[in-house]
């Protein structure tokens, strides 16, 4: 069985796995692949009524055309999640405290845990009838690889180049780890963010770096590029998890920060924003054209100011 994990972009499927998708037309003509026999479909959005699209080319060009049985499409949208089947559609609660989905039945997919690839825009090919993933088991598979890191310099490099933000001389920027997160882990991140921002540009070669420790309380030192990629400005680190306020980081970050021209925040998945006005004047007018969210997608401040 195979299924189908996207966001929805402009009302369809992401752009790669629109080709990926495509390419099962070639592959499989003139007749269907001969040991995929079931499909579904997992979806997420921003807005509810957002499916229609991704609907028609899933059931009406994929399934129709590759003669394939359809196993259900997944939708969540916020906390609430909608399987759409030939039987009708069924509605559930994703339950934040546990880290799990619940089902009332035992159908094919009852089982399947539905957040870690709501994001992904990338194939599944696995079927599982049984077991589920906690949230542990999505941290595990969360650790930042070559190609992450290089993503994150190359929009660290947009950032700098955004009209007004940096006109030359030596660069200041920050970068805030939230001390939720694992040090281990943590650290091998950043020191590839680091070793990836010197290799792609010189700027970064040379920096005044506030490095940001975010939890309880907000405490910062100056340290070298160096330090973050040998992992030895952490030696004092403490990991203290608890869920942590946006619009306190970026108030911080406006009246303490506001000489950096480049802003990287570490943070947990599971950090929240209560207060949506605060958030917005915080990052007006120019801290969300600096700024960039790695957690688990990368997300520009521009981005994030957008969603609230």
């Amino acid at each position: 069985m195979l299924v189908i994990a996207s966001p929805i972009y402009y009302h369809g499927v992401s752009g790669q796995l629109k080709c990926t998708l495509d390419r099962f037309y070639s592959a499989a003509y003139p007749s269907r692949p001969r040991n995929l026999k079931k499909v579904a479909m997992i979806l997420s959005s921003g807005n509810p009524a957002m499916y229609d699209g991704a609907m028609f080319s899933y059931k009406e060009d994929f399934l129709e055309y590759l003669g394939l049985e359809d196993m259900g499409v997944f939708t969540a949208y916020g906390g609430k999640c909608t399987l759409w089947t030939c039987f009708g559609r069924r509605e559930w609660i994703y339950e934040e405290d546990s880290g799990f989905i619940s089902f009332s039945d035992n159908n094919i997919l009852g089982k399947i845990m539905l957040w870690f690839i709501l994001n992904s825009g990338i194939l599944i090919l696995a079927e599982r009838s049984a077991g589920l993933y906690g949230r542990a088991d999505w941290e595990e598979k969360m650790k930042l690889t070559k190609l992450h890191a290089l993503q994150i310099a190359k929009r660290a490099d947009v950032i700098l180049h955004v009209p007004g933000n940096y006109r030359g001389g030596n660069l200041e920027m920050a970068v805030v780890i939230d001390t939720s997160l694992e040090q281990e882990e943590m650290q091998e991140a950043v020191a590839e963010v680091a070793r990836a921002l010197k290799r792609s540009n010189e700027i970064f070669r040379n920096v005044r770096l506030n490095l940001v420790l975010w939890g309880p309380e907000i405490s910062v030192s100056v340290v070298p590029m160096a330090m973050l990629m040998s992992g030895s400005a952490f030696a004092g680190y403490s990991c203290c998890p608890c869920v942590k306020r946006y619009e306190d980081l970026f108030s911080y970050l406006k009246k303490f920060h506001a000489r950096s021209k480049v802003i990287l925040v570490f943070a947990d998945e599971r950090n929240e924003t209560r207060d949506r006005k605060a958030a917005k004047e915080a990052l007006t007018p120019f801290l969300k054209s600096k700024l960039l969210l790695i957690s688990e997608q990368i997300t520009s401040g521009m981005q994030f100011f957008l969603k609230l």
